[in-house]
C-alpha cells in the first residue's frame, strides 16, 4: 500500500478570482490510491470548505 496522491487540476495555478465578481470557485482534484479512497476533502486556511 502506497500513500495516495492528489493534484489540483482546476483552477489552474496562478488563476485569480475577485470576490465581488466570482461568487463560486469550482475546485477539481485528480486523486489516486492503489488500495481504496473514500473522498477528497478541501480545506482553506484550516477550515473544511468542501468534499
Amino acid at each position: 500500500n502506497t500513500a495516495p496522491t492528489v493534484s489540483i487540476i482546476a483552477p489552474v495555478e496562478g488563476q485569480r478570482y475577485v470576490t465581488e465578481d466570482d461568487e463560486w470557485v469550482s475546485v477539481t482534484a485528480d486523486a489516486n490510491d492503489d488500495w481504496a479512497m473514500d473522498r477528497v476533502d478541501f480545506y482553506l486556511d484550516g477550515a473544511k470548505i468542501g468534499t
